[in-house]
């Protein structure tokens, strides 16, 4: 039982961090349906990228990205 609600709990925490599902400024009823669309396939894209080995978890790829601007911006601008 604790490992189902461990699931659930990284589930939503997945989906508010890495893909953002509480951003959204929008009021038009379309356009919350399709930022959650969008929200949801960005999660099955994580976890379809972690299950093929491609990152080493849904969290890798964010950090990966971050590191690179923050490299990127620190040669450029430093």
């Amino acid at each position: 039982m604790k490992a189902q609600h461990w699931h659930v709990e990284e589930f939503f925490r997945t989906l508010k961090q890495e893909c953002h599902a509480q951003d959204f400024f929008v009021r038009d009823t379309q356009a919350i349906k399709n930022h959650i669309f969008c929200v949801l396939r960005a999660f099955q894209r994580l976890v379809w990228m972690s299950q093929d080995q491609i990152i080493v978890n849904v969290y890798a790829l964010q950090r990966k990205l971050f590191l690179q601007v923050q490299r990127e911006f620190i040669q450029n601008y430093a």
